[in-house]
């Protein structure tokens, strides 16, 4: 598994869409874009999966985000094991 850092600008979004990229890790609140955005311009890959995470436990922010096709819904902070069986988890699946 490698980790790729992000960048939020449309060139980063449309490389999503690539084979590179398995699993998304995306927050929810970001600062200039919100993470529902993120997810809805990266989601034209069927193979593309994605893990929202949040500062908020919130049952209505969480019902959104697997209605629009997140995976799983992780609340902050998080112990990195957590987030690593999650990743397992959807990869497993794939």
């Amino acid at each position: 598994m490698s980790i790729v850092p992000g960048r939020l600008d449309g060139v980063s979004i449309q490389a999503l869409n690539s084979d590179v990229v398995d699993v998304l890790v995306i927050d929810l609140m970001l600062p200039d874009i919100d993470g529902f955005q993120v997810w809805a311009g990266a989601r034209r890959s069927p193979a593309l999966t994605a893990i929202a995470v949040t500062a908020f436990d919130d049952d209505r922010q969480r019902s959104r985000a697997i209605e629009v096709g997140f995976a799983a819904y992780l609340v902050k902070p998080l112990l990195p094991s957590v987030l690593a069986q999650e990743i397992a988890r959807i990869r497993s699946s794939l």
